[in-house]
C-alpha cells in the first residue's frame, strides 16, 4: 500500500442495517472492507446479537443489541424504541476511539442515537462537538406515498399522496439538518436536501464489485431471451409493472428470471407464469443469476441509484429503466441500455432488445465497460475528500492507492 496522508480523519460510521440484503447494507459492508484494506482508523456502529465492541484489523466494530420493544419495519428491519439506553456506553466508545467525524446513514434508531451524541461530544482537538455527516440512501418520502396509496381512492392519490410525500420529505430533512454535511447518491436528491437543510453536500454514488459480477462465457444464444429482475418484491419497487411489460411482449420470445422476495411475490407468480423465482440469493449464486440474464428490467420510480443496475451492467447485461435521476446516473440511453419516458416506451425498448440480438450485444459490451468506472474505492476516496472539509485546518486526506 502507498503511504497515506499525514492526518487521516478518524471516522465513526453508524448504520442501522448491515447483514440484511438492501442497498444501505451493501454500501456499509463495502465501506468496512475498504477501511480494512487501507488500514484506516475506522469504527462501525451497527446492530448485533449483543452489545459489544471488538476489532478486526484497523476497524473497530461496535454492535448494539435490540430490545424486545421494537417496531417492525420493512424486510426484517426493526426500530428499537429503547435504543437510547445505549447512549452513555456508545458515547464512551466514540471518546475512546477519538472520532473526528461521525457519519450516519439515515434516521433509524442507531442514526438518531449517534446524531444526538455527536452534538454533545467534544473532539480530541477541543472542538465543541464532533462534526456529523448524514448520507441519504432511501427515498423514504416516496415509499410513504406508495404504501399509503393502496388504501386511497385513485382520485385522492394525487392530492393526499402528494401531501404525504412532501410532508415525509420535510420530516426526513429535519433529521438531516442536524448534520454539518449531507451526502446523496444523485444530484437531484442532493439539491433538494441542500435546499431544505441549508447545509453543504456532496454526491456519493454507488459502486460495484467487478471481480464478483462478470459476464458469462460467450456462447451462441438459444431459446427465449431472459429478462431479469433483482430486488425486493414490494410495492415501492413497482414490480407489478413487470406483468404489464410481459403482456405487451411477443409471446414465446422471453422468460423472466426474478431474484428477491417480498409481499408482491405471490401476486407476481400468478401474473407472470413464464417467470422463474429464485428467492433471495447472495454471493456467487447471485452473480451466476445475473450472468444468465440477457436484459435487466428496473421498473422502480423511487430508487435513489439502484445498486442492482451496476451489478447487471458489470455482468454485461443491458438495462431498461425509467427516466429519472437515480438510475440515469449509471444508465446511458442508447449506449448501456435504455431509459424510457413512459410505460409504453419501456415495453417497446424491451421488445426491441428481444428482437435485435446485435443491438443487445453491443449495449451489453458498453454496459460492462462503463461499470468499471464505478469502483467502490473511487466512491469511498471521494467520501474521505468530503470529510476533509470538516476536520481541523492542517488535516488532509490523500487516497491510499495500491502499489
Amino acid at each position: 500500500m502507498a503511504a497515506l496522508s499525514l492526518s487521516i480523519p478518524r471516522v465513526a460510521y453508524c448504520t442501522d442495517t448491515f447483514g440484511e440484503i438492501n442497498g444501505v447494507a451493501t454500501v456499509s459492508q463495502q465501506f468496512q472492507a475498504y477501511a480494512q484494506r487501507r488500514g484506516l482508523p475506522w469504527m462501525i456502529v451497527r446492530p448485533g446479537p449483543e452489545t459489544r465492541a471488538f476489532t478486526e484489523g484497523s476497524v473497530e466494530i461496535v454492535e448494539l443489541a435490540k430490545s424486545p420493544f421494537c417496531l417492525p419495519l420493512d424486510m426484517g428491519l426493526r426500530f428499537d424504541l429503547l435504543q437510547w439506553r445505549h447512549a452513555p456506553w456508545l458515547a464512551k466508545q466514540f471518546q475512546r476511539f477519538r472520532a473526528d467525524v461521525i457519519h450516519v446513514t439515515g434516521p433509524g434508531d442507531i442514526g438518531m442515537l449517534a446524531a444526538k451524541i455527536s452534538h454533545r461530544l467534544p473532539t480530541a482537538t477541543g472542538l465543541v462537538k464532533t462534526p456529523l455527516v448524514a448520507s441519504w440512501h432511501t427515498n423514504l418520502h416516496q415509499y410513504a406515498r406508495m404504501r399509503c396509496s393502496g388504501w386511497m381512492p385513485r382520485r385522492m392519490d394525487s392530492l393526499v399522496g402528494g401531501l404525504i410525500e412532501r410532508g415525509s420529505f420535510r420530516a426526513a430533512a429535519r433529521f438531516y439538518q442536524l448534520a454539518r454535511l449531507t451526502l446523496a447518491p444523485n444530484p437531484e436528491v442532493l439539491d433538494d436536501l441542500c435546499r431544505c437543510t441549508h447545509k453543504p453536500g456532496f454526491v456519493m454514488p454507488h459502486g460495484v464489485d467487478t471481480f464478483r459480477f462478470k459476464p458469462r462465457i460467450p456462447q451462441p444464444h438459444t431459446g427465449p431471451v431472459v429478462l431479469g429482475y433483482v430486488g425486493r418484491l414490494t410495492p415501492e419497487k413497482n414490480v407489478r409493472f413487470l406483468a404489464e411489460v410481459a403482456a405487451k411482449l411477443p409471446p414465446g420470445s422471453f422468460k423472466f428470471l426474478i431474484v428477491g422476495d417480498g409481499s408482491e411475490r405471490e401476486w407476481l407468480e400468478k401474473a407472470i407464469p413464464q417467470a422463474e423465482f429464485r428467492g433471495i440469493l447472495r454471493g456467487a449464486e447471485l452473480a451466476a443469476a445475473y450472468a444468465e440474464m440477457d436484459v435487466f428490467l428496473f421498473p422502480s420510480h423511487s430508487d435513489t441509484f439502484g445498486l442492482v443496475i451496476l451489478e447487471a451492467m458489470a455482468s454485461a447485461v443491458p438495462v431498461v429503466t425509467f427516466q429519472q435521476s437515480g438510475p440515469c446516473v449509471a444508465v446511458r440511453d442508447g449506449e448501456t441500455g435504455f431509459t424510457a419516458a413512459c410505460p409504453d416506451l419501456f415495453a417497446q425498448r424491451v421488445t426491441q432488445l428481444i428482437e435485435n440480438t446485435s443491438l443487445r450485444e453491443s449495449l451489453a459490451q458498453e454496459a460492462q465497460r462503463q461499470s468499471s468506472k464505478f469502483s467502490w474505492d473511487t466512491v469511498f476516496e471521494a467520501v474521505y475528500e468530503s470529510y476533509a472539509s470538516l476536520v481541523p485546518t492542517g488535516s488532509t486526506w490523500a487516497p491510499a492507492l495500491a502499489t
